[in-house]
């Protein structure tokens, strides 16, 4: 909570906001609405609002300018940091690898207690205490079986 006369220590500009706009509003409703002061570590010689302050009129025009520029770098910044973000998760991913979890196998468990859910011979929600599964987890199963077995009876008939 911030009031009148606190002094906010940042180590960088764009922890105001992820984008050129949110970051001059956030710098001016801090310093110019409630009156309390920024101080920027990563370039505390520019942005201290202190300075600006003891400037008067001349001081808002500086810091105007340099709180533009400085915040158009941060959000430029923040955008080449996600496009090489999202160009390191497509090459990862067109070499193989999976951002979740690995899914666990169907167990000869489990496919009893398939067989037994799908004559009729339990319910559901007893299948799934059987199983130790939630609704979700069981139900997913149930698809990617259902699937894999789909896939061996279309490759049976066509061999």
């Amino acid at each position: 909570m911030l009031r009148e006369g606190d002094l906010l220590y940042l180590d960088a500009l764009d922890r105001l906001g992820r984008n050129y706009d949110g970051i001059i509003d956030q710098w001016k409703y801090i310093t110019r609405d409630i009156k309390a002061d920024i101080v920027c570590l990563d370039n505390e010689i520019l942005f201290d609002s202190r300075k600006f302050r003891n400037m008067g009129d001349f001081g808002k025009v500086m810091e105007d300018q340099f709180l533009s520029l400085l915040a158009y770098v941060a959000e430029q910044d923040r955008k080449n940091n996600r496009k090489r973000q999202s160009e390191g998760i497509a090459v990862a991913k067109a070499a193989g690898k999976t951002f979740s979890r690995p899914k666990k196998a169907i167990t000869p468990a489990f496919n009893q207690v398939y067989d037994e859910w799908k004559s009729g011979q339990l319910t559901a929600v007893a299948a799934m205490k059987r199983l130790n599964m939630k609704q979700r987890t069981f139900y997913r199963r149930v698809s990617d079986f259902e699937n894999q077995n789909l896939h061996i009876e279309t490759a049976t008939r066509f061999n």
